[in-house]
């Protein structure tokens, strides 16, 4: 393929277009380059809110094994948001089996 054309992006794109479909109405997905961001709308108040987000996190992994995209487990990050105070809820998110690192910022691309 030809660096710099414009196929190549047009291609990934197809290429990725059916991972937003993956996911239940309660979690969301962004797409930026080849980043995605899962996040709940709700806030994780229960075992079953972090239930579903992992379940989601596990449908992205089983996705990216389907189609030979890796993700990497110390690249990612949970980004813990207290906003309405704090939760009883202890949730561990992993990748593979490898947890997923607790972050309090994290620098955005998008």
């Amino acid at each position: 393929m030809v660096q710099g054309g414009v196929l190549g992006p047009l291609l990934f794109l197809l290429y990725v277009d059916d991972v937003a479909k993956l996911f239940s109405t309660s979690v969301l997905c962004k797409l930026y380059a080849d980043d995605v961001k899962l996040y709940s709308v709700t806030v994780i108040q229960t075992e079953q809110d972090a239930s579903e987000l992992q379940s989601s996190l596990d449908a992205l992994v089983a996705w990216s094994d389907q189609w030979q995209l890796s993700i990497s487990s110390k690249q990612s990050a949970v980004l813990a948001v207290l906003c309405l105070g704090q939760t009883d809820i202890d949730q561990c998110y992993a990748i593979k089996q490898a947890s997923v690192s607790l972050v309090s910022e994290i620098r955005d691309l998008s």
